[in-house]
């Protein structure tokens, strides 16, 4: 019979395992701090790699420089949006030109496979 199906075995390794858990705790807890600090030596982390990123924290801005200027279009745009009705897209286009950002238009339409309901009635059957 199994180890775990046979139910005196099970009883007794229960008890085994309830008797050492607290030694079994602390073993495991030393073992895996001394891995955890064996890890630092040459012959167990080889190749061991720091990423260049990491060290970069010091180069952070803690500002937005264009910060205002960032305000001023999101204002400009909300204006703009209002009076449109909708998405100012000649806007848009015009303000990313400005910036010297390359701009394209995509053309698309949609077709829905069931009938718009506030535009279209749907076919009686």
């Amino acid at each position: 019979m199994g180890l775990l199906s046979d139910p005196h075995c099970r009883r007794a390794l229960s008890r085994l395992v309830l008797r050492l858990n607290t030694p079994l705790c602390a073993l495991s807890y030393v073992v895996g701090l001394g891995w955890f600090l064996a890890l630092a030596f040459q012959p167990l982390a080889p190749r061991t790699y720091m990423s260049e990123n990491a060290m970069g924290s010091t180069m952070v801005e803690e500002q937005f420089l264009f910060g205002e200027r960032a305000l001023s279009y999101a204002r400009e745009f909300a204006g703009h949006k209002k009076k449109a009705g909708g998405m100012p897209v000649a806007w848009l286009e015009k303000t990313m030109w400005t910036l010297g950002l390359e701009v394209h238009r995509q053309p698309f339409s949609r077709t829905l496979p069931f009938p718009d309901e506030l535009r279209e009635s749907p076919i009686p059957g």
